[in-house]
């Protein structure tokens, strides 16, 4: 699955945040059903070659939610499981999905 395969699998049920190199969302699975709250982060480096980084954590409750609104990006990382779509420019094609599995302590 490619990233751009990844946006069509699902439906925007609600926006938190929407700049222009930062975006929060409610999304749904359009298979599935499962909830996930995504987030779009845009680096900006100086030659335009700009990372981006898509995050998915799925939600089992409006709590959840919550927590994670209250969130920055780096505490988004806290979170798991989680789904973790980089692009970067300069890899020329070879982006992935990564999981982020729950580990324990």
């Amino acid at each position: 699955m490619s990233n751009d395969l990844c946006l069509e699998q699902f439906a925007t049920l609600e926006s938190y945040s929407e700049e222009e190199h930062f975006c929060r969302q409610l999304r749904q699975c359009k298979s599935c059903g499962q909830l996930y709250f995504y987030e779009f982060y845009e680096t900006i480096g100086p030659d335009g070659n700009d990372p981006q980084y898509s995050t998915y954590v799925p939600i089992e409750s409006q709590e959840d939610i919550e927590a994670l609104k209250k969130t920055d990006h780096w505490g988004l990382l806290e979170f798991f499981p989680r789904l973790l779509t980089p692009k970067n420019p300069r890899s020329a094609g070879r982006d992935s999905i990564r999981y982020a599995p729950r580990t324990s302590r």
